[in-house]
């Protein structure tokens, strides 16, 4: 089999576009396909996309990632163009032309799989054979099939900056409780917006640690935001002006209605189903199956990113890719590891989180101890007046950090700490015998990494009758 390329990559994502770089550095030949509407490099504001389609095309996780809370509608439209800008002159380190010095061969056009005679991409202009494919889309929102939900209209992430063209709605119903939903509920209160929160899950942010997702919807609710979980919607409707959302004990009226939901991969026309790769369903559409090693059901085919579901990270994408990559170019023997990368979301207050939430550790291990510091305890957070939110690290007893929850200022830079640790098998004392500086947000890492030391000092009894007596030997 005569081969064109060593790896194709289809997506210019940014996780995809670094998957090719690293190939190519590796001196593999090496090909990155996207369709001209999801083009690497694509202008911030071509036809038939607005800032948000733009920041998702380089994987921005949240809607003004660091930005303040805007205070009317100008400054919204403001931020949402200067973030789109940021991202897209970040783009231009990775433009068409760049790329194609590093010796990837950029082409814009959309392709499909074919299997007859051998498993090729086909392009517009020609066939692509390659000997391992790596699957980097871009995402979208995933949309549930809610009954009137299409009749009735509704906003999603791609679609918002429609929303800041217009004038303010009174209320907006938020349906879903991603991350994504999360931070914009907190925006768009800020503006005099009646904002409803609506999950069909037993608390905010399902898949973070319990005591987190407490507070934020406390914070929620102290912002003026009406949370409503445990209540899945059973229909949409219009009605006199209003969108109507039907849950199973109550009807909640509003003038828009707004998807946060998850997301979805653009893999649609990829012909992936003829090709032996296979999906599994779920309620928000189907997924891809990967194994450890991120290849599909078809051996030759890779994939990373949203393809299997969760949070659409870039850190996560990268180690993703990276794990592919190699795998794809010498012999299939990495296997992806999720427990020690960190992941945060710009809701108020921060939150951050690498490895295990607390149910998780004690249903794996019997000797699990939780450590919490308070940001009202240190000096950084008392001098910023930043003292909402915690530092809660799960540890097992010898002092292996099982995971770490950060909420409050600065999380997504506090995180990393206990993240190198985990991924290092550092023990927790390693943290709390660094001496940070004072009186840095960083301090909370330290005092709460000494808890362990504390509790095992009390803990030993005969450490504590050996000092006694060689205290009162020396006095």
């Amino acid at each position: 089999m005569t081969l064109d390329y060593d790896l194709v990559v289809i997506g210019g994502t940014r996780p995809g576009i670094e998957a090719a770089i690293t190939a190519a550095k590796l001196q593999a030949r090496v090909a990155l396909v996207q369709p001209p509407q999801q083009a690497v490099n694509a202008p911030p504001f071509y036809e038939g996309t607005g800032p948000l389609q733009t920041a998702e095309l380089f994987d921005s996780p949240s809607i003004l990632w660091g930005a303040p809370f805007p205070k009317d509608l100008s400054e919204l439209a403001r931020a949402l163009a200067q973030s789109t800008q940021a991202l897209a002159s970040l783009g231009e380190e990775r433009s068409p032309a760049v790329l194609a010095s590093l010796g990837i061969d950029v082409i814009a056009e959309a392709g499909e799989f074919i299997c007859i005679p051998q498993l090729t991409l086909d392009v517009k202009t020609r066939r692509l054979i390659s000997r391992h494919y790596l699957l980097a889309p871009s995402f979208r929102s995933a949309i549930p099939d809610i009954p009137g939900l299409a009749t009735t209209g509704y906003l999603t992430r791609e679609t918002f900056h429609h929303f800041t063209q217009g004038t303010l709605p009174n209320s907006i119903a938020i349906i879903g409780s991603d991350p994504n939903g999360i931070e914009l509920a907190q925006i768009l209160v800020r503006l005099g917006i009646a904002i409803t929160l609506i999950t069909s899950a037993p608390q905010i942010l399902p898949k973070e640690d319990p005591e987190a997702a407490q507070l934020i919807q406390a914070q929620l609710e102290a912002d003026g935001i009406l949370v409503l979980t445990d209540s899945p919607v059973m229909a949409v409707k219009s009605s006199q002006g209003k969108k109507i959302v039907q849950t199973e004990n109550r009807a909640i009226a509003c003038d828009e209605i707004f998807i946060a939901c998850g997301f979805q991969s653009n893999i649609d026309g990829l012909n992936l189903e003829n090709v032996g790769v296979k999906f599994y369903r779920t309620p928000l559409g189907q997924r891809v199956q990967l194994n450890a090693k991120l290849q599909t059901t078809n051996p030759r085919i890779y994939g990373c990113g949203n393809l299997a579901g969760g949070y659409p990270l870039v850190n996560v994408a990268r180690h993703e890719a990276e794990i592919a990559v190699k795998n794809a170019l010498f012999f299939s023997r990495h296997r992806v590891n999720y427990g020690g990368i960190p992941w945060a979301f710009q809701t108020y207050p921060e939150i951050a989180r690498v490895g295990l939430t607390e149910p998780q550790a004690k249903a794996r291990y019997d000797d699990v101890i939780v450590l919490r510091q308070y940001f009202k305890g240190i000096a950084g957070g008392r001098l910023q007046q930043e003292t909402t939110g915690f530092c809660k690290v799960l540890v097992r007893k010898k002092g292996e950090i099982l995971g770490a929850h950060i909420l409050g200022p600065g999380a997504s830079e506090l995180i990393h700490s206990f993240a190198l640790g985990m991924q290092n098998n550092l023990k927790v004392e390693a943290i709390a015998t660094l001496p940070h500086i004072w009186p840095s947000l960083s301090e909370i890492n330290q005092q709460t990494a000494q808890l362990w030391q504390e509790g095992r000092f009390k803990q030993n009894t005969f450490w504590q009758n050996l000092l006694d007596i060689w205290f009162n030997w020396r006095r």
